[in-house]
């Protein structure tokens, strides 16, 4: 499509967690133009495969029987049950925008959270370890940005959607004379995604998270995996959402 000389290209960013309800909302912000994905550019032609008629699970089972979905992804790619069940009735414009060395560097990341999980259960909660694998993941997210955005901007229509980009894509985008809407789907309240939050904040701006800080959200996670556990990620994060409340400073009793 050759875009007009005063045509202003519209991206609506939705923020969501993953959970299958929250993916249910946001696929009410669909429309007819192109979908962004955040899931690695080299898996977007079996995607696309779905939305021609393939059958999404024997798709999936595929991947994860090659190996292009590893075992830490597939709770993820589970959850977008109902995203891929859109793309196969309404065969919409689609593209996966998430860089594949970033995407392979995440993994990474949720093998080393994986472990000290498994030593905090012990224990064993080691401050620094979780500050520095947290503020690498961060700085790895910003570094991507630019590659991850002009991804987008390359194959945008008219009207686009897309999922979970970073504050860093939304402002290369608006750089590019993108008008950008972020929508907050559900707010995600779970303990680590609190703490990367706060960390990305100490990176940006220097605001110094302290470890008691540290230490309390990481408990707090520690306890949410367990309710994971027993009740299952949808109801776990329902109650955890009540729990947290109007949650404000963590080092408070």
């Amino acid at each position: 499509m050759i875009k007009g000389v005063f045509e202003v290209e519209r991206i609506t960013i939705l923020r969501t967690p993953n959970l299958e309800s929250s993916i249910r909302k946001a696929i009410q912000w669909f429309s007819s133009g192109t979908i962004f994905l955040d899931l690695p550019m080299d898996l977007e032609r079996y995607i696309e495969d779905i939305a021609i008629g393939a059958d999404y699970h024997e798709v999936l089972s595929y991947l994860e029987d090659v190996g292009l979905i590893r075992v830490e992804d597939r709770v993820k790619y589970r959850t977008l049950a109902p995203l891929f069940e859109y793309i196969y009735m309404n065969q919409p414009d689609v593209h996966c925008y998430r860089d594949p060395l970033y995407h392979t560097i995440s993994n990474e990341t949720l093998r080393e959270i994986f472990l000290m999980t498994a030593r905090g259960r012990l224990g064993r909660i080691e401050i620094d370890e979780w500050r520095r694998v947290l503020e690498e993941d961060v700085r790895t997210e910003i570094e991507y940005a630019e590659i991850e955005g002009e991804f987008i901007r390359e194959r945008a229509s008219e009207e686009n959607v897309c999922l979970n980009a970073s504050e860093e894509i939304e402002e290369y985008l608006r750089g590019k004379g993108f008008e950008v809407v972020r929508r907050d789907v559900d707010l995600s309240c779970t303990p680590l995604d609190m703490l990367r939050s706060m960390i990305r904040e100490e990176v940006l701006e220097g605001k110094m998270v302290p470890d008691e800080t540290v230490r309390r959200l990481v408990e707090y996670h520690l306890r949410f995996t367990d309710l994971i556990l027993e009740k299952g990620r949808e109801e776990a994060y329902r109650m955890w959402k009540n729990f947290m409340g109007d949650w404000n400073d963590p080092t408070s009793s």
